[in-house]
């Protein structure tokens, strides 16, 4: 988890330098046999009336995003699932990406991002997403992105153009309604 953290935050971030197989090795518990994969809505939940989840726009972007990741994650990785946060009516909305893995302990993600924040003086904050850690980075690019854990053996990716729109989001995640 942690290598898939670094990960994230290269690709998301473009930054050099610390390279994933750079992070120390440490043993990495297995997922529990029969831990079902999670989907973006199961872990959103339900959201109040004024927000509304569908499916993201177009594909590519993300599946091209989590390719790069799949590579440096190699066996860890299992599959991942995404959906789109809006406010009604609104253009604009977060996309949230679940990545699973074969690998327990997803909260290294966070650990992993600090490591990644200090070695590249990456600036983040902290970001609880459905009452656990997260770690919160403003991209190159100029969007903003949070990794937290989710699940026994998921990591939930946050992406928005808008800090307060991820926040929002943020605090949607796990929401009931």
């Amino acid at each position: 988890m942690r290598r898939a953290a670094i990960a994230i935050l290269l690709v998301l971030c473009g930054c050099g330098g610390v390279q994933p197989n750079d992070v120390k090795q440490s043993i990495v518990p297995k997922c529990p046999e029969g831990t079902a994969p999670l989907t973006a809505r199961e872990v959103i939940g339900p959201v109040p009336r004024a927000y509304e989840v569908l499916p993201p726009e177009q594909q590519k972007p993300i599946d091209d995003y989590v390719a790069g990741l799949r590579k440096e994650m190699g066996s860890g990785y299992r599959n991942h699932d995404a959906g789109v946060i809006y406010r009604r009516g609104a253009r604009e909305g977060t996309v949230v990406v679940v990545i699973n893995t074969h690998e327990g302990r997803p909260e290294d993600v966070v650990a992993g991002a600090k490591e990644a924040e200090r070695d590249e003086g990456i600036r983040g904050e902290r970001l609880d997403v459905d009452g656990r850690e997260g770690r919160l980075q403003h991209a190159t690019d100029g969007s903003y992105v949070v990794s937290a854990p989710a699940g026994e053996c998921s990591v939930v990716l946050l992406v928005a153009l808008e800090k307060k729109q991820l926040q929002d989001a943020a605090s949607l995640i796990g929401a009931r309604g």
